[in-house]
């Protein structure tokens, strides 16, 4: 899902070798601190529902999540998408031909801090009744509390026994949020 100029800024931080310009050496190190924190995230998780294929699979804030298009367990699996209508439309642009090898995919456009997500949910099929993995990842830090504990009542009130709820939570990094506003503002 990558464009043409973030898969060549990903090439050249995986190439090993040190690049020529202070921009594409800031841009390197910050990609690289973030794929010592993403790759083994996404590792855990993924072994996590690989542990326990529930028939439904919510990811709350998907951004450009991948599993629905590389997790053959999830054959046989429901999967929802949930995120931001901004979002939704920006992974939609880059999905570029890829095929699901989830049973099924539903797109569901929430905004947590204004729209009811057991609604969407509803309106996209997703079955109260039926076990459901639930994936938060990465992305508590950036609601409020009362989005978040407001997330929590609709997770219990849609969850069936035998449901699970799979999060993390990354405490605020300076170094690496002062890195990634330098890369946008020499970018």
């Amino acid at each position: 899902m990558l464009r043409d100029a973030e898969r060549v800024a990903v090439d050249r931080a995986r190439s090993g070798t040190t690049p020529d310009s202070w921009r594409e050496r800031l841009e390197a190190a910050v990609l690289n601190a973030a794929t010592t924190v993403l790759v083994s995230r996404t590792v855990v998780i993924d072994d996590a529902v690989r542990a326990k294929a529930n028939p439904q699979l919510v990811i709350l804030g998907a951004g450009l999540d991948a599993r629905a298009y590389r997790l053959p367990e999830l054959a046989e699996v429901d999967v929802y998408e949930v995120d931001h209508p901004v979002s939704r439309q920006d992974k939609r642009d880059r999905i570029n031909g890829l095929r699901p090898v989830a049973k099924s995919l539903s797109h569901v456009s929430v905004d947590f801090g204004r729209d009811p997500l057991g609604p969407a949910l509803a309106r996209a099929g997703h079955d109260t009744t039926t076990p459901t993995t639930w994936i938060r990842e990465g992305v508590l830090s950036y609601l409020t509390k009362t989005d978040v504990h407001a997330i929590l009542l609709v997770i219990d009130e849609c969850s069936a026994p035998g449901s699970r709820l799979i999060v993390t939570y990354s405490i605020p990094n300076r170094l690496i949020a002062i890195g990634g506003r330098a890369q946008r503002v020499v970018s």
